[in-house]
């Protein structure tokens, strides 16, 4: 469940980034919207119960996805 909500939200925000750049939206609010969507598919790949870097990793792009 927890995945098809992740990419539930990770193809929302880039649907919603793509109907921005039809629209007069500074291209720093698309590039973010894409970072977050994809950075949602690198939390799914880094496993945090799997070792010391993937939890690590795992804790890293979720604060870099969190600050923007």
């Amino acid at each position: 469940m927890l995945v098809l909500g992740f990419c539930a939200a990770a193809m929302g925000l880039w649907r919603a980034a793509s109907c921005f750049a039809q629209r007069n939206v500074p291209p720093l609010v698309r590039r973010v919207m894409r970072l977050v969507a994809v950075g949602l598919f690198a939390l799914l790949i880094t496993p945090f119960d799997r070792g010391a870097f993937l939890n690590w990793t795992h804790m890293t792009i979720g604060v870099i996805i969190a600050l923007l």
